[in-house]
């Protein structure tokens, strides 16, 4: 497996750092994306180990990280709107990068599976979605990550910005939440078969949840991994992730 470090600008101001992992022989017939989570970054474990597979079957895949996540240095431009266009820039990096390759799949951890479920529109019926731990009602997820990292909403509604991440400590303005309102896509049918994985012990989209989701979504094939929580750290978890992923955008 090979891998490069492109960027990508468009628009006035923004230039997206991005991963693109290509098979060793550089024969690539198909490429996925790969979006990580809020707070996450493109160079996770999950989607290292997805390319590793992936690129043994002449499978390309690209990450990039949203503004202010991962090595982005653009924190003032996060938005969910900024995120979508990312997205979609992504998207079309990837066709002008492999013309003659055949779009096969987006694997989307957490937050990057509520962009890519706001994103159906944009993707073609034959593109095969993974959704790991999605955070099909991402606004209550955010709320509850505020509620235990940023001294919770009514805090952040009357300061207007709450600060949180691990490795890149990002400011997310209150402007976000009402983004996530209004883009709320918890209570749709998406009439589309797509692989939902998540662990009966997250407590970050709560297996309910995404139980309810899958219930008003019956194209979605839904694997639940026992004793997992959000990010699938236990010995065997991530490869029962893999094992479920790699079949369902190769097969």
């Amino acid at each position: 497996m090979n891998y490069t470090y492109p960027t990508h600008a468009y628009g006035d101001t923004r230039c997206m750092n991005l991963k693109l992992y290509t098979p060793d022989n550089g024969i690539v017939r198909r490429y996925v994306l790969a979006l990580h989570g809020f707070a996450g970054k493109m160079e996770s474990d999950a989607i290292e180990l997805l390319a590793k597979q992936l690129t043994q079957q002449q499978t390309a895949v690209l990450s990039f990280n949203y503004a202010g996540h991962g090595n982005d240095t653009q924190d003032a431009l996060f938005s969910l709107e900024c995120c979508l266009n990312d997205f979609r820039e992504a998207v079309g990096f990837a066709k002008r990068t492999f013309p003659d390759a055949q779009w096969r799949g987006i694997f989307a951890t957490s937050f990057g599976g509520f962009l890519t479920l706001n994103s159906l529109q944009m993707i073609p019926d034959d593109v095969r979605i993974v959704l790991r731990a999605p955070a099909v009602n991402m606004p209550q997820v955010f709320a509850r990550i505020v509620g235990r990292e940023g001294g919770g909403m009514d805090k952040f509604a009357k300061e207007g910005s709450v600060v949180l991440g691990y490795d890149h400590r990002l400011a997310v303005p209150y402007t976000f939440y009402n983004e996530l309102l209004a883009h709320d896509v918890f209570m749709q049918n998406h009439d589309r078969k797509m692989l939902l994985i998540h662990g009966d012990c997250d407590d970050v989209v709560l297996p309910e949840d995404t139980a309810a989701f899958c219930g008003r979504n019956p194209k979605i094939i839904r694997k639940v991994i026992s004793g997992a929580d959000h990010l699938f750290k236990k010995p065997g978890e991530l490869e029962q992730v893999m094992d479920a992923a790699v079949l369902w955008l190769t097969d």
